[in-house]
């Protein structure tokens, strides 16, 4: 038996951590991406003081609809939970037989189709697959990552496919709870939280990953969605319906396939989950070179993403007065700061005007405010140390400007960083690599746009507040 929204009668709705109720529980706020929205009485009593409730009829199924589809809560437990025996594991290997034992050892019991990107030794891998009773197929000829996971899809008989990278650890549980979040029928995709992979020999790269990884995309669950805190989810592990992803990866993307594949499956109105209760571990790399070659690799995917996906992929998002007022802060006259405080105070009224109507308490128009500036500071930070890098530095010689915004960057940066993510290990290392890391995505960023003729991957998108969002 199901409800009006397809969830079974049983299924535990939990309210998302981040989220605050205001004015007696009727007014929500928090959540992934970030809502402010107002309930209905009954609604409130329904998520009681808890803010837990589970699906029992229509009425709760309508609720629990609601929230899970705009990213205010979660599936704590559902009523018919997905077996395990409902899923094919698709891990695409090219020479790590050691990485690929690890990962197998931790999946007993479920089904695995290994695929061998024509691996030097083809040997190794047979020997493994063999070993953990998992399915080998083989590509003759090195195809991408992209290639190998179609290969595997093609094979999969079960109505729910898993891709995992062989440098990742994960056990059947991770899988097993993952799984969990297709009782909203909704859900086409689920990624966890991707953790580095700890070891007593970490070096200062191997601790900025722990930290900073490109893969982590933070301890906050939420329902993908471009533009958002989190816009997309990495095939380092990522459970789909299988049904759901057609021809699957787009095979002339060598990186960056994973995201396109998130925004066609977003398009239609699916929901995309990342459960970061649920995590992984990955295998980062360890040496200057192939750490800096990956991020550049990531940032050399911007352009060919903007080219099919639009300002899906800008580097920056703002609402058109914060936009004049970040331009203000850039062009350091007189005149332009006055017009930069003036573009803020009128974003400052809007948000205003907005939490009024709802009556939202003080507290709230005060954060919201400050959230704006800060937000607003750290994209322009971005920009300059990061998707402008080139620029930034090709200009620093030449301009005073120059160099105090990029002076002014660094400080809001390092102060950010440090807040957001405290290092593991020595601020004096960490700080450092963050820069690296900015650098050669940034340095990527560009080689793209002009590989592709096209400079949209580096243009900020000017958006207007969507009614119902923070």
């Amino acid at each position: 038996m199901s409800g009006s929204s397809g969830l079974a009668v049983g299924t535990v709705i939990r309210l998302g951590s981040t989220v605050r109720r205001f004015a007696d529980g009727r007014l929500l706020f928090g959540g992934s991406p970030t809502r402010l929205l107002k309930i209905r009485p009954a609604a409130a009593a329904i998520l009681g003081d808890t803010g837990e409730f589970t699906v029992s009829d229509t009425v709760t199924a309508s609720l629990a609809g609601s929230l899970l589809g705009l990213g205010l809560a979660q599936i704590a437990s559902a009523g018919q939970p997905v077996p395990l025996d409902q899923l094919t594991v698709v891990v695409p290997v090219h020479d790590s037989p050691h990485a690929l034992r690890r990962l197998l050892a931790g999946l007993t019991g479920v089904r695995v189709v290994v695929v061998d990107d024509a691996s030097p030794d083809p040997l190794a891998h047979a020997e493994v697959t063999k070993e953990f009773d998992a399915t080998l197929v083989r590509l003759e000829v090195n195809a991408g990552p992209a290639a190998a996971r179609n290969l595997g899809l093609r094979t999969v008989t079960t109505p729910f496919v898993g891709f995992c990278d062989a440098d990742t650890v994960l056990s059947a549980d991770e899988l097993q709870r993952l799984l969990t979040q297709f009782a909203d029928p909704r859900v086409v995709a689920v990624a966890p939280r991707i953790l580095g992979l700890e070891a007593s020999d970490a070096n200062w790269i191997t601790r900025y990953e722990n930290t900073r990884s490109s893969l982590d995309l933070g301890p906050t669950s939420a329902v993908v969605q471009p533009l958002s805190r989190v816009g997309w989810v990495p095939a380092a592990c990522l459970l789909a319906r299988a049904d759901a992803l057609g021809s699957g990866f787009d095979e002339s993307m060598r990186v960056g396939e994973d995201v396109d594949l998130i925004w066609r499956l977003t398009r239609n109105g699916s929901l995309v989950r990342y459960v970061a209760d649920v995590t992984v571990r990955h295998e980062h790399r360890r040496t200057p070179g192939p750490w800096l070659t990956r991020k550049y690799l990531y940032g050399t995917s911007a352009a060919p993403l903007a080219d099919r996906h639009g300002e899906q992929v800008a580097p920056a998002v703002l609402p058109p007065a914060l936009a004049l007022a970040a331009t203000g802060l850039l062009l350091q006259n007189r005149w332009a700061t006055m017009l930069s405080a003036i573009a803020f105070l009128t974003h400052a009224r809007h948000i205003h005007h907005r939490l009024r109507r709802v009556a939202a308490p003080p507290q709230l128009h005060a954060e919201l405010t400050a959230r704006a500036a800060t937000d607003t500071l750290g994209q322009i930070s971005a920009l300059l140390l990061r998707h402008w890098f080139p620029i930034t530095v090709l200009a620093l010689p030449f301009s005073r400007r120059a160099r105090r915004a990029t002076a002014a960057a660094i400080l809001v940066d390092t102060i950010t960083e440090l807040r957001s993510h405290p290092p593991s290990g020595n601020p004096a290392t960490h700080l450092p690599a963050r820069r690296l890391d900015d650098a050669a995505y940034g340095l990527g960023v560009w080689r793209g746009a002009l590989r592709q003729g096209s400079p949209k991957c580096l243009l900020p998108h000017i958006t207007r507040p969507r009614r119902g969002t923070a």
